[in-house]
Parts: C-alpha cells; sequence; structure tokens
C-alpha cells in the first residue's frame, strides 16, 4: 500500500475540519467525513494523477488539487456517506524538504 505524508499544517485544518464537523452534525457525520478524507488520501497515494486530480501550476510547481466528491463512494459508512463533501486536498507528487538517507 503506498504511503503519504501529511504536512502538520494540513493535519491541523483536519482536525479543525473533523472537530467542527463532529459540533454541527454529530458523532456519526464527523465518522463519515473522517473516512471520505481517509479515502481521498489512500486514493491520491494510490494513483496521484487519478481522475478528478488537476494541475494547479499556475499556484506553485507540482502542486496538484483533488475535491473530496471524488472518493464519495469508496468512503461509505454503514450509517451513511457526506452527500456534499465541501474540501479540497492539495498535494504534491515529490517530498518537499524530506531527508534523503545517508
Amino acid at each position: 500500500m503506498p504511503q503519504y505524508r501529511i504536512s502538520n499544517p494540513a493535519r491541523a485544518d483536519i482536525v479543525d475540519i473533523l472537530r467542527l464537523s463532529q459540533t454541527q452534525f454529530g458523532d456519526q457525520a464527523r465518522q463519515c467525513y473522517q473516512a471520505l478524507i481517509l479515502a481521498a488520501l489512500q486514493a491520491l497515494a494510490d494513483t496521484p494523477y487519478r481522475i478528478g486530480s488537476h494541475d494547479r501550476d499556475e499556484l506553485a510547481p507540482d502542486l496538484r488539487s483533488y475535491h473530496l466528491i471524488y472518493s464519495h463512494h469508496q468512503a461509505k459508512q454503514p450509517h451513511g456517506t457526506v452527500k456534499s463533501p465541501r474540501h479540497i486536498v492539495w498535494q504534491t507528487t515529490t517530498c518537499r524538504g524530506c531527508q534523503t538517507p545517508s
């Protein structure tokens, strides 16, 4: 299974998104949104240039965007799915700031 790395600011954003989902819509909604985010991250790790992943070189080199709606069907939960996801995953296919082993 391919791996992915989440930056600290992105991790903080995800925590805030899930906290807001919990507060506004309840625990089941938070669980659904969490499953959706995880499905999207894994889908992008598996296939970074998948359908729905858009090149955003006009913003930064090697930047891509992927709306969570494209992972909607992979994130079905026993108590439902997210009907209208509103977030976008921003990704790069190269590891910025990564250290290579010496």
